[in-house]
C-alpha cells in the first residue's frame, strides 16, 4: 500500500506546486516551523532564510544544517545548509537550500549581509539564485532575485519584523505568464519572563488569501524548550522541542496536516565562536 500512497502523494504536491508560483516561502528551522512557521520576528540562526534581519542581532559565528521530509511517506524534502559571520561593520550569511524530489526541484542560494542601526533596529539584504529544475517536457529555469528584512526591538520583550521576497516580479520564462511572486510578512513576538515566547505573523502574495500564523515556545529549564503553533490557509497544526547543550543547538519538530499528515524537520545547529 505504501508504494501507492508515495506516488500519489508525490505527484498531488507538485501539481499543488504548479497551481502556486514556484519560489514560494519554505520556513527553515525546526523552531520556527514548530511555532506554527512563525519566524519573520525570531531572530536566530535560521533568520537566514527567514528574514535576515535577524541576524544582525547575533553574537560570532554559527554553522548549521536542516532537513525536512514532506508529508510521509511522500519523497518531498526541504534541505538547507548555510553559516554566518560576525564583523565589526555587519554580519554576513550564505545559505544554500533544496526544495522538491527528482521530479521536482527548487535551489536557491542566498548571499546576505545584515547590519544594527543604533540598539534596537536592524535591517538586512540578500541576493537570490535560483534554479527550477522542471519535470520532463519544460525547461530549466534559472533566475536572479532578492529579499529584504526588517527587525524592531522595542525594549526587551517586543520584537517586530517585516521580510518581503523577489520585490521585483520576474517571468518564470518565455513568453508564459507564471512570475516569481512577490511575497510580504510581518509580525511581531513577545517575551515573557524570559520563559515564554508568543509569536504571531501574517504573509501574503497577490494571488492567495493571506497566511496567518501563531506559536509559543516555553523553556521548561536553560537547556530545553517545548513549542506548538498553528496555520491557517494551509491549516496545519505544529509541535516540537528545543535542545541547547555548550555550542550546539538541536531543534526537532514537525507539521501535521489533516489530509496529508506528518512533516518532520530536525535542524542542527552549532557556534563556531563568539
Amino acid at each position: 500500500m505504501k508504494l501507492i500512497i508515495s506516488p500519489i502523494l508525490s505527484i498531488f504536491f507538485i501539481l499543488s506546486l504548479d497551481v502556486k508560483a514556484s519560489g514560494d516561502f519554505h520556513c527553515i528551522g525546526a523552531r520556527p516551523l514548530s511555532m506554527g512557521k512563525v519566524s519573520v520576528a525570531l531572530p536566530d540562526f535560521w533568520s537566514l532564510g527567514n528574514n535576515q534581519a535577524g541576524i544582525a542581532f547575533l553574537k560570532g559565528s554559527m554553522s548549521g544544517i536542516s532537513a525536512e521530509t514532506c508529508f510521509l511517506p511522500a519523497d518531498v524534502a526541504v534541505t538547507s545548509i548555510g553559516a554566518f559571520f560576525e564583523t565589526r561593520p555587519a554580519n554576513f550569511g550564505v545559505i544554500l537550500t533544496r526544495f522538491g524530489n527528482s521530479l521536482y526541484s527548487e535551489i536557491k542560494t542566498g548571499i546576505s549581509v545584515s547590519r544594527k542601526f543604533g540598539k534596537y533596529f536592524s535591517a538586512g539584504i540578500q541576493a537570490d539564485y535560483l534554479r527550477i529544475q522542471q519535470p520532463e517536457g519544460y525547461p530549466t529555469v534559472n533566475l536572479i532575485t532578492c529579499e529584504a528584512g526588517l527587525m524592531f526591538r522595542a525594549g526587551k520583550n517586543w520584537t517586530f519584523g517585516f521580510h518581503i521576497i523577489n520585490p521585483i516580479p520576474q517571468k518564470m520564462s518565455g513568453n508564459g505568464p507564471d512570475r516569481l511572486p512577490t511575497i510580504f510578512r510581518f509580525g511581531a513576538s513577545y517575551l515573557i519572563a524570559d520563559k515564554i515566547n508568543l509569536a504571531a505573523e501574517c504573509g501574503k502574495d497577490p494571488d492567495n488569501p493571506p497566511v496567518i500564523s501563531a506559536g509559543l515556545e516555553y523553556w521548561f529549564i536553560p537547556a530545553i524548550c517545548g513549542r506548538a503553533g498553528v496555520t491557517f490557509n494551509p491549516t496545519l497544526v505544529t509541535g516540537g522541542f528545543g535542545f541547547r547543550w555548550k555550542n550546539w543547538v538541536v531543534d526537532i519538530g514537525s507539521t501535521y496536516h489533516l489530509v496529508l499528515g506528518y512533516s518532520p524537520m530536525l535542524s542542527i545547529c552549532y557556534k563556531i565562536k563568539g
